[in-house]
């Protein structure tokens, strides 16, 4: 520091007018490194307790991702010895969860652009619109017309945009309506799938969800869009040794490590 900080007397020393002018910044920096140390130290001992994994909440029972985590959870619960915590949340909050180490790696449905992650897609979830119509047997007859019509005629609800499957939904919708689609629509966002359902068979809403997603009111139409507007399933790891280790780990349980 260029400076004295202590006045050696025959009593005893003494901090110099220097020191005593500094003390508050090196006392705070003391804060910080204890609570850092502090924070590394129960991250070190959730780690040895267990593993965490957080995924897209699962559109039904049997849908892509539903079927990826329970094949994790179940293969994972055989192998490995530390056990395996689960929890659901949309692709934006996992991601940050994932820089943030809340996670060491997540199954998300939207594409991964950060250089300090990594990512392989599993698997890919294929969407269908679904709309209510007049006459079931015309439900085929022009399926762009009627799902054009359809939402600029209804309402139009979509999870928000922390959703991958918002970003393919609006991807197709304007390849359907054009650049300006968003003004020509009257859009909800909603991020509950059942509540989505709920508004397409009781309050004539239309919605871009995943095909699986099972309607069974005879008065609901499920169009499939095109595959070209299907919805992506990532694995995405950080890109440090821990993170490398649980991509590993889950990619040997999918059986596709190569």
């Amino acid at each position: 520091l260029s400076v004295r900080l202590f006045e050696r007397t025959r009593s005893g020393s003494l901090a110099s007018p220097e020191a005593l002018r500094i003390s508050p910044h090196v006392n705070k920096l003391r804060d910080i490194w204890a609570a850092l140390d502090s924070t590394s130290a129960l991250r070190f001992k959730r780690h040895l307790r267990h593993w965490s994994f957080g995924g897209i909440p699962p559109a039904t029972t049997d849908s892509p991702s539903a079927i990826i985590l329970a094949r994790i959870a179940a293969n994972w619960a055989r192998r490995f010895d530390t056990p395996l915590l689960m929890q659901p949340g949309l692709a934006d909050s996992l991601l940050e969860g994932l820089e943030q180490q809340r996670y060491d790696a997540v199954l998300v449905d939207m594409p991964v652009n950060n250089s300090r992650l990594r990512s392989r897609e599993v698997l890919r979830s294929h969407l269908s619109c679904f709309l209510q119509h007049e006459a079931p047997e015309l439900a085929d007859a022009d399926s762009p017309s009627q799902m054009r019509e359809a939402i600029l005629k209804h309402r139009l609800g979509l999870p928000s945009r922390a959703s991958g499957l918002r970003q393919t939904a609006e991807s197709f919708l304007e390849h359907l309506l054009g650049p300006t689609w968003l003004s020509k629509v009257q859009l909800i966002e909603i991020d509950s799938i059942p509540v989505a359902v709920q508004l397409i068979v009781s309050h004539g809403y239309c919605s871009i969800l995943p095909s699986a997603v099972g309607i069974t009111s005879p008065k609901v139409t499920k169009i499939p869009l095109p595959m070209t507007f299907s919805v992506p399933l990532l694995l995405a790891w950080r890109a440090d040794d821990r993170g490398t280790d649980m991509a590993q780990r889950v990619l040997q349980l999918l059986d596709m490590t190569n």
